[in-house]
């Protein structure tokens, strides 16, 4: 068997497609044990998306096609699926009501997570306001 997979770096928006009969210690190698190679520039990486195969040959043409502009437009679109839903997530846990305003923001949120949030809310059609270092979800767009 042999796995297809791609990583996700969010701390630097990185992908990474490869091939492995073995995807547990490859992640580990990726992250932890390779101390030279691409992948040590962008850690930590997280899985954000596999298929297996039967034979080397077709992982190897799989891996080939997610190379392609198409096939990282295809992963590019499944990561900003991911991190919508993560974002979203992060929203709703947050004390808020859709339409209201939040409490003063701690420091984290005015910062990192309200950026990715931002970004996370244009991928889903969401609209959001700052004003003020205070944010306001006001629910999805529909055309």
């Amino acid at each position: 068997m042999f796995t297809v997979y791609v990583l996700y770096s969010q701390k630097y928006n990185q992908i990474y497609i490869g091939y492995t009969s073995d995807l547990a210690n490859r992640f580990l190698s990726h992250n932890e044990l390779a101390t030279k190679g691409h992948t040590i520039k962008y850690r930590p990486w997280s899985i954000a998306y596999t298929e297996e195969f039967q034979t080397k040959a077709e992982a190897m043409k799989r891996e080939t096609q997610l190379k392609t502009g198409s096939g990282r437009e295809f992963i590019w679109h499944i990561i900003h699926q991911k991190l919508v839903v993560q974002m979203t997530r992060a929203l709703d846990s947050y004390p808020l009501a859709r339409g209201r305003q939040f409490d003063p923001a701690p420091r984290y949120l005015k910062t990192r997570l309200l950026q990715e949030i931002v970004m996370a809310c244009v991928f889903s059609g969401h609209t959001i306001f700052i004003h003020n270092n205070n944010c306001m979800k006001t629910g999805s767009n529909t055309n």
